[in-house]
């Protein structure tokens, strides 16, 4: 008998075992790959508000690119030629996910155009067809106004005006520009005093006849008191009144149909508050403005918003067409106590550039430092005439005026920047309230301003006074401008010295 141990079975059958296995590894499942991340809409929005640069649009401190966009100017195909700094615009656009903003659609109307019939350089306005027209230190004017200010214009010229309405329905200019004698007149404003008889209505203090006008883009809508209309004329009647050939229906309760945008879509608008129920409920440019608990506030506060304050309103637009605001910027240095509209600038340095930073976003004058951002309104005026300008074209020794205020940072702010040709004799200018004086001297922001024998002096109504008188006036604040030549980093000897009214800039 033949004995087979166990460990011999053992190993047999594990050999058997492992010549007659036909098993397969099976192959790792792999996962499919996950889809592709769904990309976002662009987001559509609304800005309205002055060109503050070009390179595309710059309006409300954001570039839009137009590229493809369709340019109206009032009412006409146009072009972004036909639109210069501070032309106030309303963009229809749409923003990616990467900030970056694309306009379909800019749009353009004037306020007014027409012959001018006064101008008061002392309390800084004109009036134009029947409307008082203001202008503060956001006001542009076109190379062909020289110099660059009302001192520019005169009596019967024909101008056109860009800008918003404050509450009392003045037209606080942002750009002013002079037209070609002959040219056509119109104007832009709420229907006011409508007479279906003898076929009238006003805007203001102008009074437009309708009798021969053809009404446009009315639709189902009528021609009623308070309505946004835009009417276009060539003559005046011997009561100095419109005689309209064309009423364009431009928006219901005062607003521009155009700056309204559908739920949910974004908006920015700057203007200037014209009607005030609360902190919460009001108007900015015809637009209702809806605050919360959640909106955000820079400059200032809830408690500063009044009536003809200045302010740059960021939300979405409601189911009933309001803005519901996530952000409001302040835009003048008056806002606190419902400050005057027509006092957004309340300093001004015209002297040559000391330094420029764009790495801090930082200019340098006459050694006063103002920082810019990108809602700062840059101009060349100089011979170099550049349509893209900005900070980084800036350098050491270009003659500048800044105007600016202080809005509670860590140093002045400068809201418009122009470059002009140099001037001779180191010409300088401060404008800004006075910070000590003694008999004979004043400092001014930091800046040393000396009087001597030829020093002329004026009051604010721009009369001449003595120098004993200038000086018992003067207290500490008082808004002063001084003219003359800069004889150091931070001094300057006075030609003339005269009070300047805090409302007038």
């Amino acid at each position: 008998m033949k004995t087979i141990t166990i460990t011999a079975l053992i190993g047999a059958g594990i050999s058997l075992a492992a010549c007659g296995s036909n098993s397969v590894t099976p192959e790792p499942i792999v996962a499919p790959p996950p889809p592709p991340p769904v990309a976002q809409a662009p987001t559509p929005t609304t800005a309205v508000g002055p060109i503050s640069a070009f390179g595309s649009v710059i309006v409300n401190g954001v570039r839009y690119n137009t590229d493809n966009a369709e340019f109206l100017i009032n009412g006409k195909t146009g072009s972004q030629a036909d639109l210069g700094v501070g032309s106030y615009i309303t963009v229809e656009a749409s923003v990616d996910s990467s900030g970056n903003a694309t306009a379909q659609s800019v749009k353009y109307n004037d306020e007014v155009q027409g012959p001018i019939s006064s101008i008061d350089t002392v309390n800084n306005r004109m009036v134009v067809l029947g409307q008082t027209v203001i202008i503060d230190g956001n006001t542009s004017f076109d190379s062909l106004i020289t110099p660059r200010s009302l001192l520019g214009l005169a009596v019967g010229d024909i101008v056109e005006i860009s800008g918003t309405s404050d509450a009392d329905g003045n037209i606080i200019a942002s750009r002013v520009e002079r037209e070609p004698a002959g040219s056509g007149y119109e104007i832009r404003g709420v229907v006011a005093n409508l007479d279906t008889n003898s076929l009238t209505f006003t805007i203001n203090q102008l009074t437009i006849d309708y009798s021969q006008a053809v009404l446009e883009d009315f639709g189902t809508n009528s021609l009623v008191n308070g309505i946004l209309v835009d009417a276009e004329g060539r003559n005046l009647n011997n009561a100095d009144a419109l005689i309209a050939t064309k009423v364009e229906y431009e928006g219901a309760d005062g607003r521009d149909d155009d700056s309204v945008g559908n739920e949910n879509d974004e908006a920015e608008i700057e203007g200037i508050v014209t009607e005030f129920i609360s902190s919460s409920d009001f108007k900015l440019a015809g637009v209702s403005i809806i605050t919360s608990g959640s909106t955000r506030y820079k400059y200032g506060t809830a408690a500063d918003i009044a009536l003809n304050v200045r302010l740059e309103v960021e939300g979405r637009y409601d189911a009933a067409q309001a803005l519901v605001a996530e952000e409001i910027e302040f835009k003048n240095s008056n806002s606190s106590g419902g400050g005057s509209s027509s006092n957004s600038n309340d300093l001004k340095i015209e002297t040559t550039l000391d330094a420029v930073s764009t790495a801090n976003n930082t200019i340098t004058i006459f050694g006063v430092d103002f920082e810019v951002d990108a809602s700062t309104r840059y101009e060349d005026d100089s011979r170099a005439n550049l349509r893209t300008f900005g900070l980084s074209n800036l350098a050491a020794g270009d003659y500048l005026e800044v105007k600016g205020y202080d809005r509670g940072g860590s140093i002045l702010y400068a809201s418009k920047v122009e470059r002009d040709d140099p001037k001779t004799g180191n010409e300088s200018e401060i404008e800004a309230p006075v910070d000590s004086f003694t008999t004979d001297s004043l400092v001014i922001l930091g800046i040393t301003v000396t009087t001597d024998a030829n020093t002329r002096y004026e009051d604010a109504n721009d009369n001449n006074i003595s120098k004993t008188a200038f000086f018992n006036q003067l207290i500490v604040g008082d808004i002063v401008d001084a003219e003359g030549s800069k004889t150091g980093a931070s001094s300057l000897v006075a030609r003339e010295i005269s009070f300047e009214d805090p409302d007038d800039d």
